[in-house]
This record gives structure tokens, sequence and C-alpha cells, in this order.
């Protein structure tokens, strides 16, 4: 007589127990009804993190592009019983998740089910570093309370992909095959937004517009540009460019794209390019754009080791020359713009693409590093407290807030790394095959994401911006440690011993990426 198996009857028992108590709680509450069902959907996403992985991933990027239409539609669940805390609950989905596969792996390394080596203890060391960097410095601005939670659901959480991203997508055609899913995911992301511009907003739109619950003041205000399912133009025109550039990737690669890796064919590529590059140019938020030649810069740089050191010091001479004549340049701006409406016109939407005078508080942020005052060992006087000043310049923002010591140690751990990356890539870009065309595409996104944010046109904390940052930076990182990878994993195999092998377990290969 065989004997009966008591967990899973106990957890299925559980698990209909708190399934019935959600629903019940749900109906019988005087709260706003999604709102209310996003405070129980944390349990299922952290679950599913915790068991699958893989698909975890595909899940962040549908929340990547659509997670502000549930908050949107919260007005038509009772408008009246809208809650903040609910929008916190929206936003907290995606991170509970990751966490979730977080521990997935962990759980795996500790339970020995599969070997850690190196490059993984390495790879969640620098993930574990700028996760707890960022949200420093939100807990530093913020302190411990619901403010707080913001900045670390919608940014600090997602470094945490450079660990999990080459464990959960091992190979090139594994990160294809995610590229066309979040294109594929871009087309309705597009059509909507067009949607806006052709018909106007939906009625449960209009409505979350004017709830209180929106940041998008501007568009409430003067009606300018479009957002689609985002939750302003800055989000959209920065994802449309992404997709914009990969479309334009099989155009940039010098041999022919390997059957296995190629995402669509060329003439879909060239299709989808138009509607991503369209759509971003309609949301009226030029900053982003810039992500498409830098792309296409970044390629070429990045092949060189002449042209990347030449390039980063003319970045620093620019900014340096921005910080002494950044006034001088800022009083010539409204010439500028007379001659620029005086040669294209001022009608429409030519009139916000050639609007220049909204340079002036960059180039000011960037003057104000000429006075002394602003450089302060642990932050200028102007920009502390919760009502200090909160520059739109990334570099300036944070000497600002927190002085030149944390910044300096900051460069200290920084110029290593960038030193290590572009080494590895430059060595690598000898060869012409598509892995190491891969790798420099992803790199060169993530440094035109990064220098856009420098510049102020870009922000690295307004979602999902940051998963598209960590995400490529997870690119990044296996195709950097994909050899090392690959050595300590057979030295794990034949049973030799290997000082590139940390091994908890020795399991072999095909245990280790059957997780």
């Amino acid at each position: 007589m065989g004997t009966i198996r008591l967990a899973p009857i106990v957890v299925m028992i559980s698990m209909m127990a708190l399934g019935l108590f959600v629903v019940m709680t749900i109906l019988t509450g005087t709260g706003n009804v999604i709102g209310m069902s996003y405070r129980f959907l944390w349990i299922p996403a952290l679950l599913l993190g915790c068991v699958a992985p893989r698909a975890s991933i595909y899940m962040l990027a549908v929340f990547a592009v659509f997670l502000d239409v549930p908050k949107k539609l919260l007005v038509t669940a009772n408008v009246l019983h809208m809650d903040f805390r609910d929008v916190y609950f929206i936003l907290a989905i995606p991170p509970v998740m990751l966490l979730g596969i977080f521990i997935h792996y962990l759980a795996g390394f500790a339970l020995r089910v599969r070997p850690m080596t190196r490059r993984d203890t390495t790879l969640l060391g620098i993930a574990a570093l700028l996760v707890g960097v960022t949200a420093a410095t939100a807990l530093a601005r913020f302190g411990i309370g619901m403010q707080a939670l913001k900045p670390l659901a919608n940014s600090s959480a997602y470094y945490g992909l450079i660990f999990v991203l080459p464990l959960a997508l091992p190979g090139v055609a594994d990160v294809q095959k995610f590229f066309r899913f979040v294109l594929i995911l871009m087309v309705p992301a597009a059509f909507h937004a067009l949607g806006h511009f052709f018909f106007g907003l939906f009625d449960f739109e209009h409505d979350y517009m004017h709830s209180g619950f929106s940041i998008n003041l501007k568009y409430l205000l003067w009606g300018e540009g479009i957002f689609g399912p985002f939750s302003a133009q800055g989000p959209l025109s920065t994802s449309m460019s992404i997709c914009a550039a990969i479309c334009l990737s099989p155009l940039l690669f010098r041999g022919k794209v390997p059957r296995e890796y190629r995402i669509f064919p060329i003439i879909v590529m060239m299709l989808l390019f138009l509607l991503f590059a369209v759509t971003a140019i309609l949301s009226l938020k030029r900053g982003p754009l810039l992500i498409i030649p830098g792309v296409m810069f970044g390629l070429v740089v990045l092949r060189s080791r002449i042209l990347t050191l030449a390039t980063y010091g003319l970045a620093a001479t620019v900014l340096a020359l921005l910080v002494v004549i950044g006034d001088d340049l800022s009083d010539n701006l409204p010439g500028w713009q007379s001659a620029l409406y005086d040669m294209f016109g001022n009608s429409g939407a030519k009139a916000d693409l050639l609007r220049v005078r909204t340079f002036h508080v960059r180039l000011m942020e960037f003057h104000m590093m000429s006075e002394s005052r602003n450089w302060a060992p642990f932050g200028a006087e102007i920009a502390q407290g919760e009502d200090g000043y909160r520059a739109h310049v990334l570099p300036v923002r944070l000497i600002l807030q927190y002085g030149y010591v944390p910044i300096g140690a900051a460069f200290a751990v920084l110029i290593p790394s960038l030193f290590f990356l572009h080494r590895r890539l430059i060595r690598m870009s000898a060869g012409v095959s598509y892995e190491v065309f891969l790798l420099r595409l992803v790199s060169a996104l993530a440094f035109s994401i990064l220098g856009a944010s420098v510049l102020g046109v870009l922000s690295l904390t307004a979602y999902p911006n940051p998963f598209f940052f960590g995400f490529f930076l997870g690119v990044a990182a296996l195709g950097l440690t994909r050899e090392r990878q690959d050595r300590e994993e057979a030295a794990l195999v034949t049973g030799k011993e290997s000082e590139e092998a940390t091994v908890l377990a020795p399991r072999g290969i095909r245990e280790a990426r059957s997780l």
C-alpha cells in the first residue's frame, strides 16, 4: 500500500484558502477593486519568479511596456476610492518578481543544485553593490518611508539583472528571442500612442489625467506630445528609440546575420524601425532620440582603442566647456530660437521639435559648477533637504546632492570597471562574429542611455528606462564573461582543479543549465 504524500495536499489546500481569502477581501472591501487586486498580486508574482525565472524575465518586459495601464484603469473601478497606496502596489509587482528570480538562483546555489562559479560570485557582487548604492541614495534623499519606495521599485531593483540575466538567458539565441518579444510588445504600444496623435485620449485616460494621480502635468495643461501606455512622453520616446536602434542592427552588422540569430526578415525590421522612429518623434521628447545615432556611433567607436579614448576625451572637454561657457550659450538661445523659427516655421509640432530655449536650465546647471560653493565635500547646501534643488543634469545633481568625496569614491570604482569593459570588448572585436557584434550593440545602447542621462535629456529613474538599462548591462555581463564561464563549467565537468571556479556542488554543465 502506497504512502500518501501530505506536503502537496497541504500546499494545495493552503493556496485554495489563500485564494478564497483574497477574493472575499476584494469583493467585500470598500476600496478600489483594481487597487485591491494588486495588493495581493505580489504573491503570485513572487512565486512565478521563484519557479520560472526565464518566463519571469519575459513578464518583466510585459510590465515594462504596460505597467502604467492598470494605474490609469484605477479610475474605472471607483475613482472616489483611489489611493496612492494602490499605485505603490502596482509598481511593486516587477521588483517583487525580480526578487523571486533572485531567490530561485540563490536557493539553487545554497542547496547545491547547481555550481556557483567565480563569474556568478562576481556578478552577484556587482549587482548587490549597484542596488545597494542606488537604494542608499534614495533613502538618503527621502528617508525611510513611502516616498523612498518609488525610486527603489522603479530604478534600484533592476540593477539585479546584471546577476540573473546571464543565468536566465545564457546564449545569443536567447537574447535575440527576447528582443523579438520586446519588439512585438512595442507594436501595440506604438499604435496606442499614434491613436493619441490622431484621435486623442481614451475616456479613462482623460479621467486619470484629472484624478490628481498623474504626474504628466505638461500634457494635462497643453496637450503636447503623445505617451501611449506609458506614464509620460519621455518613457515612450526612450522605449521607441531603443527598439528603433535594435531594428537597425541587421544593417549595421558587417556580415550576414546567421539564420538562428535573425529576429525578423530585414523588410519587417525596416518597417518596425519606421513605426518606432515616427512614434518617438511624435512624442515631442527629443532627448531620447539621441539613442539612435548614439548606438550607430558607439558601434564604430567601441571597436577601436584610439577612438574610445578620443571619445572619452572629447566628452570630458565638452562637459568642461559647458561649465565655463554655459551661461554665454544660454544667453544666445533666444537668438538661435528666432533663427530656427524664421527658417523652418513655428506652427504645430515644429514649434516643439525646434524649441532650443528649453536647454536654458541645463546650460545654467553646468555653469553652476563654476562656483566654488557648489563643490562641497558632502553636498552643497542648495541641494539639501526635501525642498532642495534637484538638477536635471545627472553629474551636476550628484555632485550638488552628495558632494565630491562620495562621487570621487564612486569614480574610483567606475573607471577601472570601464577600463576592463573596454579592454575586453576591443580585444574581442578583432573578429566579425555576430556574438561580438551583439555585445557591442548592447554596450552602445547602455552607453547611449547613460550619455543622454548625463546630459539631462533622459531620466534613469523614470520607469521603464532602468529596466532596459539593467537588461543591456546584464547582456553585456553575459557576453564579457561567457568565455570564463565556459572554462569554469568545463573544469567542473572534468573534475580538474581550476583556479577559475568556486564550487558549491560538483554538478555538471547539463544540470547547471537545466534550471
